[in-house]
């Protein structure tokens, strides 16, 4: 067999690999280097008509990595009985879970619930400034988003795991915010948990609501609010985070008639309190994980 009869033969083949890899929109990595070598020619001459090169063809596409989905999980309280059956699916199911530790604790009630569930996918744990300076707040959110952010892009699915409800003042939503800004179109579920509010009447055995009845939340109550604040008749008002400001509200409160007054800690976990008399909550330390009911008949 001649040398020209076996390079013909090698020249077909090469034709075929060709025509089938322009079909599919692709080009194997062992043409690429091919292609560098027929466009000069085998002794270094110029051909005017290159083979299919990713540079070059019409027919080449730009393959990019689709963004991984997102999903937002409220986990309730912080008992994982208290997990919905959707949460539990997605933690166990994601590729990586981003979840929140204070700045200076030691460990995480966010995350001890998801590692209950013994996830398959990594654990990340995230800081949240607690700053009085807005600057900082938004430079710790921005920084945290960045990381969910460069996940995602990787293709892989993350999920964001916070207590309580993902969109019922969550630190989730000003993430969500910044995560659509660099990802438009991200895939994204939201799974609903368990609010704090809901966990403390349930504890308690007390009606929220009922009837014609408001409801309203404060959540965040400061010192200067208490002479301000008002409770109307025929409503439930929520005050969330008073462990800095409890004792200018309790003050607040003594002088308010016709009130019922709900307090609550660590609700669903170990070291639950529950009281409703106004000396008893004064007494107690400052706890972040707390809230108080005040409902004005």
């Amino acid at each position: 067999v001649s040398w020209f009869s076996m390079n013909a033969s090698t020249e077909a083949s090469s034709q075929k690999v060709a025509i089938f890899a322009e079909k599919q929109n692709m080009v194997p990595p062992f043409l690429q280097n091919r292609n560098r070598w027929r466009e000069r020619g085998r002794f270094g001459e110029r051909r005017e008509k290159p083979f299919l090169s990713p540079k070059t063809s019409t027919h080449y596409k730009d393959f990019t990595m689709k963004p991984g989905k997102l999903y937002g999980v409220g986990i309730g309280p912080g008992d994982p009985r208290y997990l919905t059956l959707r949460a539990a699916d997605v933690l166990r199911s994601v590729d990586v879970i981003f979840t929140v530790i204070s700045q200076n604790a030691s460990s995480s009630v966010s995350r001890s619930v998801v590692e209950s569930l013994e996830p398959r996918g990594e654990i990340h744990l995230q800081i949240f400034s607690m700053s009085r300076d807005k600057a900082v707040r938004a430079a710790q959110v921005q920084a945290n988003a960045d990381a969910i952010i460069t996940e995602l892009k990787a293709g892989r699915d993350c999920a964001f795991a916070t207590l309580g409800d993902a969109m019922t003042y969550s630190t989730f939503g000003y993430m969500l915010e910044i995560i659509r800004e660099s990802i438009p179109g991200v895939e994204l579920e939201i799974v609903p948990g368990i609010t704090s509010f809901a966990t403390l009447t349930a504890k308690a055995g007390t009606v929220l609501v009922e009837n014609g009845e408001q409801l309203r939340v404060i959540p965040s109550f400061k010192s200067e609010m208490a002479e301000t604040l008002d409770f109307p008749k025929g409503s439930t008002t929520i005050l969330l985070k008073t462990y800095r400001s409890r004792k200018a509200l309790v003050e607040r409160l003594r002088r308010e008639e016709n009130v019922e007054i709900l307090y609550g800690e660590h609700l669903a976990m170990e070291g639950q309190t529950l009281l409703t008399d106004l000396d008893a909550v004064a007494d107690r330390p400052e706890e972040y994980l707390s809230l108080i009911m005040v409902k004005k008949q």
